[in-house]
């Protein structure tokens, strides 16, 4: 079954290596939304809720930050979407918070699609044969 992904990164450059990193690990997607900044993203995930099947939030953005967005988030009960965080800022305090806050997943850049793969078989399930 297809995927709807988002990638929420001021980078377009990371957003398109988690692109790859994606479609290397063998995943059938459907589409994938994307923002280049935290207000945005924002929108993208409230409005999208129900279509997406995993989220990647960058920590560092403008207009809003990841943090700022997974409180609002939370606060606003729409926190369903599974959200992954892809940060440099990988301390163990910055992990703790951002899975209070409900990320269920974090990934330190530089990663590899391997690491991605594997956090999204525990998060989603395997990549079905395509």
């Amino acid at each position: 079954m297809s995927k709807t992904i988002g990638l929420i990164d001021d980078s377009k450059v990371m957003r398109s290596i988690l692109r790859k990193a994606i479609l290397m690990c063998n995943y059938s997607v459907s589409e994938f939304i994307e923002a280049d900044n935290g207000v945005d993203g924002f929108q993208i995930l409230t409005g999208n809720r129900g279509d997406l099947d995993i989220a990647f939030l960058d920590l560092h953005m403008p207009k809003m930050s990841g943090l700022e967005m997974l409180k609002q988030l939370k606060k606003e009960g729409a926190s369903s979407i599974p959200i992954v965080i892809v940060s440099t800022s990988a301390d163990m305090q910055t992990q703790k918070t951002c899975m209070d806050l409900g990320a269920v997943g974090f990934i330190r850049k530089p990663f590899t699609p391997q690491d991605v793969g594997s956090l999204m078989v525990q998060i989603i399930g395997k990549a079905e044969a395509v």
